[in-house]
């Protein structure tokens, strides 16, 4: 059985001695310290190019801060970000978690800490990402769905007879084109409204609704007829 791989961090810090002292600490930890970045610009180019599994990343740096250059590496390259301040505050907390950093340590950080943020940091861009690929799949399951149901529709429209879709209530649900022809009436004029409007009268009304519930009672076909009225007035 072989040794899990070492969890590879790029130090992101314009302060030499501290860089060097955090590079130090994740050796000693048995990180793998793959690089540094001096500017937040430079953090971003390595991220691309290295592909880290977490970033260490100053608040403070020159170019690019440390907040857009974590904004920048979630759109281009997502991976877990743990933000180093000296001064710690809830909107800076709050702006860097916006950003999309993930966990952050206030500086000097203790070799305990290190090692918990970046577990954090790796914990809950794990639970991010996979909320991601869900939110993709409804999305592309949403997408799927609506491609179906326009085919379907074109095959409803297609039909030369006239067909309407009702609940059991009467309400009308869907329309095919023959049918708006047949009635002479807008697509709009139909949707969600009751049969009502289009009978000769309430008893037509009535034994509509009575056939209409047997149906679906049933959960059988039911075959009659009945009287309605064109827009125009015409039976």
């Amino acid at each position: 059985m072989t040794d899990p791989k070492p969890v590879r961090v790029l130090v992101a810090e314009d302060d030499f001695l501290i860089s060097e002292e955090i590079v130090r600490v994740l050796n000693k930890l048995g990180y793998d310290a793959v690089g540094t970045a001096t500017n937040g610009q430079a953090a971003v180019e390595l991220t691309g190019a290295l592909h880290p599994d977490v970033v260490l990343m100053d608040l403070k740096m020159p170019v690019l801060d440390g907040i857009e250059a974590t904004r920048r590496i979630q759109a281009i390259c997502p991976t877990p970000v743990v933000i180093l301040t000296a001064h710690e505050s809830q909107d800076l907390v709050k702006e860097a978690g916006e950003a999309g950093a993930l966990a952050y340590l206030t500086k000097p950080p203790r070799e305990d800490e290190i090692g918990r943020a970046i577990a954090i940091a790796m914990a809950r861009h794990e639970d991010f990402m996979a909320l991601r690929r869900l939110n993709q799949e409804l999305h592309n399951r949403e997408e799927a769905l609506l491609k179906s149901e326009a085919w379907l529709q074109s095959i409803f429209n297609s039909l030369e007879e006239g067909v309407f879709v009702v609940t059991p209530d009467r309400k009308m649900v869907n329309i095919n084109d023959a049918a708006l022809g047949m009635f002479g009436y807008e697509r709009e004029a139909f949707l969600s409204r009751s049969t009502n409007f289009l009978h000769v009268d309430q008893a037509h009304y009535e034994e509509f609704g009575r056939r209409i519930n047997e149906a679906f009672n049933k959960e059988k076909a039911a075959n009659f007829q009945f009287e309605v009225r064109r827009k125009n007035g015409e039976i």
